[in-house]
């Protein structure tokens, strides 16, 4: 049942827009309007825009904000009623946010292929497909190219000729290239991934892979297994997350104190794999997950918002220069284990993308190698004396792995160790020699015999040396040998900090000899903190509302830039940076309580519950009554067309007990969970006093009749 609107109601709607254009307020009078009515309105008032950014009509959609300062889109009817329900103030005053997307070339990424239909989003496309089935496997396989249409001449030769494995093991390397890579999905630490797994083990063949529990190959997909993975993946039992990008992680070997920096963390998937790893054995690290691309950090940031994240701290900066964070007494915060995923040129991710074939170029790895060689090295100077870094590319180009490695070797406090995980001709040894392509090697297969060109200094380091250093075949190749192979090509290299680099030298002021640096006494560096104490009174308003038990980790929370309240571990809470040091921060730890709030964020409500007594406990029988009483009454929109929801309730044991998390006098709303774990299970209640719960105590023997 929709709100209620007032009728012959006046609300001032904010109409702001992306761009140059100023934006529009306009008197409007809502007697409950259509959606339809008020994007055409919307259009209307900002014709001269669409028309100067030749914006398609079809990718408008209109957006609002509530008033704890969330953006949503507005679809239909029911979310524009919830917009003028939410986003209303005390004023009467309404905030819709025009949105323009100006990207009228994706029009086909947006419709439905079997029923022309088009959407103002990928995101309800997806939706669609799963709805009306249209998505099978019949019409994905129709822009899908046979195995015997792909293939690069050049690329089988470029490599052949570098040997970078026996040439027949090679060829067939070269051919499993072609065909598509299998589905592989990793278990995360969910309290219901159990159950789901069997459950999925029921409906489709899972075969488990080497080196990883809970890692499956899934061979057979039909729309049955379709959407009940998708919705998994939208719970968080489980990610898609392709074998060989799971061994970085594995060769760094987490422990649960570590200080863990990785570089280049989009788009996310080892991120959060070391984040499961050390939140598994406690929340006492820290894990920096660093991007040079900001909208690529925000897609990091919010993968790692379905879970316990205390540890993480997001950031968005050219790695090659990322700031040396401090402690609160001006030491540089080092790091146990370091990861440098580097940019590459991808070519060992053929069986994903199969543009790829198309698209390679034996030159990428040239222009690629300086960036990847400044990662490393500002990598392995953030590392700690007897620390671990590990290198890595999903390229299988010498110039960008083992030209790269060698390069650091030049640094006497560098090691390559040995890394050996699995007995098998998947694993190649690394390269002690290889070749250099010329700039026209498409066209005359020729090879550089010694650096050419204006830019001869960085072009030393693509060749190997002389002699070769024997020590790289420490390095790890990873190639699709046979048919039954479930990955595509990588490459691994683990190092060491052995001791610390020796004292720097600078050049003399003629030119003439190399100077050692004076030891003169620095001047202190002023620091900043990244968080804020939470002020008492704050404290004394949450303890009274949530009434918290005495062991609650009051020392572990901090108030972050949006002054919102968040849990930080020890070693992030005590990360500082330097006072002229500007370095953009998109996530830190968990975030507890919003600005001046004491409802807290879903992804609170777990930790809240075990130093709360605020809460009530059902068996799962009256959870399943109250919400169909509910559903009965309008509060609950929606939650039985979700799968997700229906997945988490279909796979809880009849003997789970379910906790009502919140004070007992709360109207504003509820918050469920499957204990122990992240939140499963989420219902809201409106704003309104008819629904207050005032009078429901929700203990066991009582009836949960709410109308």
């Amino acid at each position: 049942m929709a709100p209620v609107l007032q009728r012959e109601t006046y609300f001032d709607v904010t109409l702001p827009h992306q761009g140059p254009h100023p934006q529009q307020r306009q008197r409007l009078c809502c007697k409950a309007p259509k959606h339809e009515e008020l994007l055409t309105f919307s259009l209307a008032a900002h014709q001269d825009a669409l028309a100067q950014r030749q914006v398609d009509p079809s990718s408008v959609v209109l957006r609002f904000r509530d008033q704890e300062n969330q953006l949503f889109t507005i679809h239909d009817q029911l979310a524009l009623d919830r917009a003028m329900e939410e986003a209303r103030d005390s004023e009467g005053v309404v905030q819709l946010d025009f949105l323009l997307q100006v990207a009228p070339a994706a029009r086909q990424q947006r419709k439905c292929r079997s029923c022309q239909q088009l959407f103002t989003s990928r995101n309800q496309l997806f939706l669609h497909l799963k709805v009306s089935g249209h998505g099978d496997d019949s019409q994905e396989d129709e822009e899908k190219p046979a195995a015997s249409s792909l293939g690069n001449e050049t690329f089988r030769r470029y490599y052949s000729e570098q040997g970078i494995a026996p040439e027949t093991l090679w060829q067939s390397a070269y051919e499993v290239l072609k065909t598509p890579l299998p589905l592989v999905l990793r278990a995360t630490g969910h309290p219901l991934a159990a159950e789901c797994e069997q459950r999925l083990a029921e409906m489709t063949e899972l075969c488990p892979l080497p080196l990883f529990s809970h890692t499956w190959m899934v061979p057979a997909l039909n729309d049955e297994v379709k959407s009940y993975l998708a919705a998994g993946q939208e719970v968080g039992l489980w990610h898609r997350q392709e074998w060989a990008s799971m061994l970085p992680v594995l060769a760094l070997d987490l422990q649960p104190e570590d200080k863990v920096l990785d570089l280049c963390a989009s788009p996310g998937s080892k991120t959060l794999q070391m984040l499961e790893t050390q939140l598994s054995h406690g929340a006492g690290g820290l894990l920096v997950a660093n991007d040079v691309s900001r909208p690529r950090a925000l897609v990091v940031a919010q993968r790692s918002r379905r879970r316990p994240r205390e540890t993480l701290l997001v950031t968005s900066c050219d790695g090659r220069d990322f700031p040396a964070l401090k402690t609160w007494n001006n030491r540089k915060v080092k790091f146990q284990k370091v990861l440098v995923d580097a940019p590459c040129s991808g070519d060992g991710t053929l069986r994903k993308s199969c543009a790829g074939w198309v698209h390679w170029r034996a030159g990428e790895g040239k222009a690629l190698h300086k960036l990847q060689l400044g990662l490393l090295r500002r990598g392995f100077e953030c590392l700690e004396v007897g620390g671990t870094l590990v290198y890595s590319t999903c390229s299988l180009n010498p110039l960008e792995n083992e030209a790269v490695v060698q390069a650091l070797l030049a640094d006497p406090s560098a090691e390559l160790l040995c890394w050996d995980p699995l007995n098998s001709d998947c694993f190649q040894e690394g390269l002690t020699t290889w070749k250099v392509p010329d700039e026209h090697f498409e066209e005359n297969g020729c090879w550089m015999s010694k650096p050419q060109g204006s830019d001869r200094k960085t072009q030393v380091t693509l060749f190997p040396s002389d002699p070769p250093l024997a020590v790289l075949k420490r390095c790890r190749r990873l190639l699709p040998a046979t048919t039954e192979a479930h990955h595509g090509g990588f490459f691994v290299a683990k190092l060491r900090k052995t001791r610390k680099p020796p004292p720097e030298r600078r050049e003399g002021l003629e030119g003439t000899e190399d100077v050692k640096e004076t030891h003169q006494p620095k001047q202190r560096q002023l620091v900043r903190s990244l968080f804020k104490v939470v002020p008492d009174e704050r404290w004394e308003a949450l303890e009274a509302y949530w009434a918290f038990s005495a062991d609650f980790p009051k020392q572990l929370f901090r108030l972050n830039k949006l002054n919102q309240l968040i849990l930080a571990s020890r070693s992030l809470a005590n990360c500082f940076l330097p006072m002229k040091v500007d370095l953009p921060i998109l996530e830190a730890g968990l975030a507890i309580f919003p600005a001046s709030s004491c409802r807290p964020f879903d992804e609170a409500v777990p930790f809240l519950a075990r130093y709360t007594s605020r809460k009530r406990s059902l068996s799962l029988e009256q959870f399943l009554e109250m919400l169909r009483k509910v559903q009965c009454c309008g509060a609950v929109r929606g939650w039985e067309a979700k799968d997700s929801f229906m997945i988490c309730i279909a796979s809880i044991p009849s003997s789970t007990t379910m906790v009502v998390v919140g004070p007992p006098r709360s109207s504003a709303w509820m918050q469920t969970e499957s204990l122990p774990g992240s939140p499963t299970l989420k219902t809201y209640w409106p704003r309104s006093s008819s629904m207050a719960l005032e009078n429901h105590e929700f203990q066991a023997s009582q009836d949960f009749d709410l109308g």
